[in-house]
This record gives C-alpha cells, structure tokens and sequence, in this order.
C-alpha cells in the first residue's frame, strides 16, 4: 500500500516538472499579457498602433518566449528559487525526486523487515526456550543482536541460531523475507514474477548415530519437481509413496515406503491438512549435499513454512506454533526410528553404489582434466617451436639479402 502510493505520488510530481519544462508558454501566456496601460501607450513592449503603420498585417502579434516574459519582471536575472527550479533544473530535480523516493522506500522496507523478523523472534521465544538450552548464539562469526538473538545476513534475510537438545547439533531458523526494500522486487512480486511470501526454513541437523539411513519428505504438490530438483537425493533415491491418509494436494517422496506410516499418524495428518496452506514442505535426509553452513553435515531435517501474513503474536500463535511443535516431534521421532533389516540393507546398498559411481566419476573427471592439461602443454610446446622455426627462418633470409 505504501509503494504504491509513493510511486504515485512521485510520478505526479515528476510529471508536473516535465509538463512545466515541456509546456514553454502555457499559463505564462496569459501573464505575458498583464502589463500596465502605461507600459503599453509607451511601447515599452515593442508593440505600435495600427493608425501610425499601414503596413501592419492581420497577422497576431508574436508571443513573448518564458525567458522574454522572466526579464521582463526580473531586470536583475534573479529568478525566485521555485521559479528557477521549474524552468531550469527540471531534469535535476526529477532525478533527485526520484533517487530520494528509492531511499525513502529501501529504508522502510528494511525497518518492515527487520520488524517482522522481530515480532517472530519474541512470539516463538517461549517456545525456542522450551526446546533448546541456548537460544541467539553467534555463528561463523555473525553478529548477534542482544534483544532479538537474530543475525543478519541482507536486509531481507535474518537468522537464529539455538542449540543444546538430544537428538541434534541445534537448529538454525532462518527468516526469508520479501525484499521490500527493493522497489523493482517489489513491482515484480505484484506481477507474480518474484517471491511475494515470506518464508521461514528450519534446519536441524542430526547426530549421526540417531539418525538411520533414509530419505523422506512431505511436500504439495505444487512444489514437489522444485523440492526435487533442488535436493538431488530425493532425485537419485527417492520415489513417490502413495499415500491414503494425506489429501490429494501432498505428495510423499521416500526410499522407505514403510515410514510413511511411522511417520504420518492422525494427529500429523491433521495437523497438515489444517495448516496447509502456511506448509511448504519437511525433508529428512542422510545424504544432505545443500548449501549452506551445514554443507557438510550429512544427516538432516529440513522444515520451510511460510509467515503468516500478520505478524501479532495471536497470528503467530495460531498458524505458526502448532507447525513449530511438529518440528519437536519428529526430530525425537527420528531420533528413535529404526529401519526394519530389510530396508536398512536396502537402503545401505544403495548409498554404497551411490558411493562408488560418485568415486568412479571423481576419477574420470581427474584422468580427463589430466589429458587436457597434457594435450595444452603440448600444443603450447608446438607453437614455440614453430615460432623458433619461423624466426630462424627469417633471420636465415635476412643474412642472404644482406650478401
């Protein structure tokens, strides 16, 4: 609401500049006009009397130009400052006009939200408290803010980081809001051709030994291919489960059908279909290669959830609580899952493969980067000794025309 009511705003404006500086006559014309009687009976305008020239034609007399009517009434050349303004820094002044409204805008999105970030980081501290002995601890050297425990990464990106629960390192929440501060963004995301939610994503990563080798997620089906095209172990091992507790719009992706059932019980079901549309998608994985500060923790949960669109405590408590409580769950859900021995031999074969081809292709990608390497030395040798050729060559003919 306040973008687009700033911008309109500043196109008004610039277009009123632009229409004064296009616009040479104009409401001047009228002024050009207003002269004394005295100054027309002694032709200080120029102007004569048809009775003293026969030869004055029907034609109208000139109009006198902006610049003609402003020396007029300012002999000295001092022009008052809005007067010099419009008529000569028109194009000035709509750059500055505009320059100061992106200012203005990039300043208020980022107070919008740092203040959204906030009003999370104090609604879901009761909650942050309960599960986690340390909450707003400092990572990869990241300032801390001392009130809110947030880090900030851009002006539309903030995180928390807590620690200190079985079953995991800790979690990293990270807050990923619309770039409000950016106008372009912003009249993108109008269009639909930009993120236009704000979306908070929860990593967690795992003990190694509470954590058994599989591939799960919960996702809708809108942002299934997009999960799957992001997260390449749910593209090499995982395939779609069907599911007849879940509604039609989710899709279930895993290697081991049988959580589907150890996982997704009534009050998960329930769960999901009441809050469907703040939930993007859960993701457990022990072959984790996403980027980020956990790159190369290989045992993963991963939640993404989208704010509510109020950001009152009574918002957040409504639709984002309940979905935090279901991240407490299943991490001591999976901390305790074990695989039947059917499917962890499954499941450990499979990684093993996954393994062994990775290894073959690492070594493929050496011996062919090695051939190049020699292939370009020896080309390169060959070019030197072909310029060594020609210059002797040369220098040879130069010794027989100087005989």
């Amino acid at each position: 609401m306040y973008l687009g009511f700033i911008l309109v705003l500043a196109l008004a404006a610039a277009c009123q500049l632009a229409s004064a500086q296009a616009d040479k006559s104009g409401s001047n014309i009228e002024s050009a006009y207003d002269f004394d009687a005295s100054e027309i009976e002694a032709g200080e305008l120029g102007m004569v009397n048809e009775e003293d020239d026969d030869s004055l034609s029907d034609d109208p007399p000139p109009v006198p130009t902006t610049a003609e009517i402003n020396q007029h009434r300012y002999p000295d050349g001092k022009l008052p400052l809005l007067t010099a303004l419009r008529e000569r820094y028109v194009w000035e002044c709509v750059c500055m006009l505009v320059a100061g409204v992106y200012v203005m805008l990039y300043v208020m999105g980022k107070a919008s939200n740092r203040r959204i970030a906030e009003d999370w980081a104090f609604a879901s501290r009761p909650w942050l408290e309960s599960q986690f002995a340390a909450v707003g601890l400092s990572l990869s050297n990241r300032h801390v803010d001392d009130a809110s425990g947030l880090m900030t990464e851009t002006p539309s990106r903030l995180s928390l980081f807590a620690s200190g629960r079985r079953f995991c390192h800790g979690a990293l929440f990270t807050i990923e809001l619309k770039r409000r501060q950016d106008v372009i963004q912003q009249l993108l995301a109008m269009l639909d051709l930009a993120p236009s939610r704000d979306v908070l994503t929860i990593e967690i990563p795992m003990d190694d030994a509470n954590m058994e080798p599989f591939v799960f997620a919960v996702t809708r089906k809108r942002y299934a291919s997009k999960l799957k095209t992001n997260h390449k172990d749910l593209e090499n091992l995982s395939a779609q489960v069907k599911s007849t507790r879940l509604p039609s719009s989710f899709v279930v992706l895993s290697d081991c059908p049988e959580l589907e059932t150890d996982f997704l019980n009534d009050k998960v079901v329930a769960l999901l279909t009441e809050h469907e549309k703040s939930f993007i998608s859960l993701h457990f994985t022990d072959s984790n290669e996403a980027p980020g500060v956990f790159k190369t923790t290989p045992k993963m949960l991963r939640f993404q959830f989208y704010l509510p669109s109020s950001s009152s405590p009574s918002a957040y408590a409504s639709a984002l609580l309940p979905l935090q409580n279901l991240v407490s769950y299943f991490v001591d859900r999976v901390g305790v899952c074990k695989l039947s021995p059917a499917a962890l031999s499954k499941n450990e074969s499979k990684r093993r493969l996954m393994k062994e081809q990775a290894l073959h292709q690492q070594r493929q990608e050496n011996m062919d980067k090695r051939k190049a390497e020699k292939k370009k030395k020896e080309e390169e040798k060959k070019e030197k000794e072909e310029k060594k050729a020609l210059a002797a060559a040369a220098k040879k003919n130069n010794k027989k025309k100087g005989r």
